[in-house]
């Protein structure tokens, strides 16, 4: 796991009032069994009227949320408000402002990255769509909103660490079509286990699974 001392803050920019959407419990890949009902994943941010709401699945399948519509009642996270996906194959909930230019960055399990400006077509649809492609065995390891002049930080199963500037000029953005770029030849069995964005001067934490920090 890796993490850094900015990444409470960095989605939780607006002033009003707090969302908190639960009634959803995070798949654990390894035993492949649900997380007790005492440790309900849950996403909790700020919001006013330009923020945009949405979830990204394991197979890279994005839908859209509408929070205006349920603001004012509680409602459940079901198949029937999520396109008829399952919501146990969400990965991860991402929230932005629509005044300024978003790009979803997606990182698979083999190395693959992808970077994609979330624009006016994609925020207003209402059907589920597809960002990127994967194959059964090469999941989405993690996906986070850039906002340039920040760094990606890569960590693999045995323990390299690979950095990159999310710049346009050093990783250019792409089409939905298009299948994502290799970042790093990785070796055999090697993996991408965990990735973050940071600032330059960030202290970067890395923890094992027998909670050692390093």
């Amino acid at each position: 796991m890796i993490n850094n001392k900015t990444k409470i803050s960095i989605d939780n920019k607006f002033n009003v009032k707090n969302l908190l959407i639960n009634n959803y419990k995070k798949l654990i890949e390894n035993d492949n069994k649900l997380i007790t009902k005492k440790n309900i994943y849950q996403f909790i941010c700020n919001f006013n009227n330009n923020l945009n709401l949405f979830a990204l699945t394991y197979s890279g399948k994005v839908i859209n949320i509408d929070w205006k519509r349920y603001l004012n009642s509680d409602y459940k996270l079901d198949s029937k408000l999520l396109s008829n996906i399952n919501p146990y194959e969400i990965i991860n909930f991402h929230n932005f402002d629509g005044n300024t230019d978003n790009y979803l960055c997606i990182l698979c399990k083999d190395g693959r990255f992808k970077k994609i400006l979330y624009d006016n077509e994609m925020i207003k649809t209402n059907r589920a769509f597809t960002v990127i492609k994967t194959k059964k065995e090469n999941k989405i390891i993690n996906s986070f909103i850039s906002k340039q002049n920040m760094i990606l930080i890569i960590l693999t199963s045995i323990g390299r660490i690979f950095k990159y500037k999310l710049d346009n000029k050093y990783i250019a953005p792409v089409s939905k079509q298009a299948q994502g770029t290799i970042l790093s030849k990785l070796f055999p069995r090697e993996e991408i286990i965990s990735c973050c964005e940071c600032k330059t001067d960030d202290q970067i934490v890395i923890i094992t699974k027998k909670g050692t920090f390093l």
